[in-house]
């Protein structure tokens, strides 16, 4: 990127380049911090990734703020710079974590699976804790393979497991299409019209509140659990959008109180999105898949989250160009009509995973309870 010289298509390529890497970590990290952390901690664990994700976004638009002044190419390039080093450092430092424990038992080598375990856990490599854990994921992958008698990936398709990759999609798409794009892209068109004196602030602002939910994000995840975490994050959402959506019907889009109104509950919406919504999507999705099919459909997983996130950002420009839909603010209402769709489509579906292995996961999956019937007390009590 930083050699394109002004060529559209060597930037372009750079851009594929680092999407293929991007794509690789979104499969990769939440499910190895799924199977990695023990169920009493893998909540806050498993959402700092989230919360490392505001924290960047957060520091990219200070970056870009500030060099925002500069009239020149390296007004694009210094942000671009910063990444360098820090890619670099986390590539490396991904050497210093052993692999997967469970994805060692399911490529049958238990002996390096006792060395990760000891590793994660600070314990002798043939200590009691060591050896239950073991003795579980393989009575779990055992158990699986009675399932179905397809032995390819394409089994998360079939049967039981369907239900589970089902789910997964559903906690998967609802992020993209529930008016991040709006919100974080588009926004800035009516918030300078509010007064804010350029773009890049708009940028700012949004991330300031993207960072400040996703501080909370870890906790909330805990202590609330997955499923009423999202639930609770899709109504607050969808109250906010319907808020200003009906201020500006009320009082008409050019009116102070529907540009004071508009500013608030979008900055709301993007705290609610990050503390609640965006915590949730990588660390759900990823409890949801078998461990045998854990690769395989959470990478599946990341990749339709990105199609509809491609998506949304292709048809939200068209719904507020003026040329086109010309919905301005009234886009609100279609926002909150899909929140509303995606929070009782999660209910329906999405069942209570905190604090509980993935193994015992995936007994729940097999126990025919219904998802709306679990909870995080009953899970603290089954662990």
């Amino acid at each position: 990127m930083l050699g394109s010289s002004g060529s559209l298509l060597v930037y372009i390529v750079c851009k594929c380049i680092g999407a293929v890497g991007i794509g690789h970590l979104q499969s990769a990290a939440p499910t190895f911090g799924v199977e990695c952390c023990p169920p009493r901690r893998r909540g806050v664990l498993v959402t700092l990734y989230s919360a490392g994700s505001g924290l960047g976004s957060f520091v990219v638009a200070l970056v870009c703020f500030g060099t925002s002044k500069i009239h020149n190419d390296w007004s694009w390039k210094l942000p671009v710079i910063c990444q360098i080093p820090i890619a670099a450092i986390y590539g490396c430092g991904i050497f210093f974590f052993p692999e997967s424990p469970r994805w060692l038992l399911t490529k049958g080598r238990e002996e390096e699976a006792r060395q990760s375990f000891s590793r994660l856990y600070d314990r002798p490599i043939d200590s009691p804790e060591i050896t239950a854990d073991i003795l579980q994921i393989t009575e779990a992958i055992e158990r699986e393979s009675t399932l179905t008698s397809n032995t390819s990936w394409l089994e998360m398709f079939h049967g039981l497991f369907l239900r589970r990759t089902l789910t997964a999609f559903a906690i998967i798409v609802g992020s993209p299409i529930c008016g991040t794009f709006f919100v974080f892209t588009y926004a800035a068109v009516f918030l300078t019209e509010v007064g804010v004196s350029t773009p890049v602030t708009v940028v700012v602002i949004l991330n300031t509140c993207c960072f400040a939910g996703s501080i909370i994000g870890p906790f909330v995840v805990e202590y609330l659990g997955r499923r009423r975490t999202m639930l609770t994050g899709y109504a607050m959402a969808a109250v906010c959008m319907l808020i200003f959506a009906v201020v500006s019907s009320a009082t008409g889009e050019t009116s102070q109180a529907t540009k004071a109104t508009v500013t608030a509950f979008i900055c709301i919406w993007a705290f609610v999105f990050s503390g609640f919504i965006a915590s949730t999507m990588w660390i759900a999705s990823a409890e949801m898949h078998s461990l045998r099919h854990r690769t395989y459909a959470q990478a599946l997983s990341a990749a339709l989250s990105n199609v509809f996130t491609f998506a949304a950002n292709f048809w939200t420009p068209y719904m507020i160009n003026p040329e086109y839909g010309d919905m301005g603010l009234n886009v609100g209402y279609f926002y909150f009509g899909l929140e509303v769709i995606i929070f009782v489509v999660l209910f329906l579906v999405v069942p209570e995973t905190g604090r509980i292995s993935l193994e015992q996961i995936d007994a729940y999956f097999t126990s025919g309870v219904k998802p709306w019937k679990t909870s995080l007390a009953k899970n603290k009590k089954l662990s």
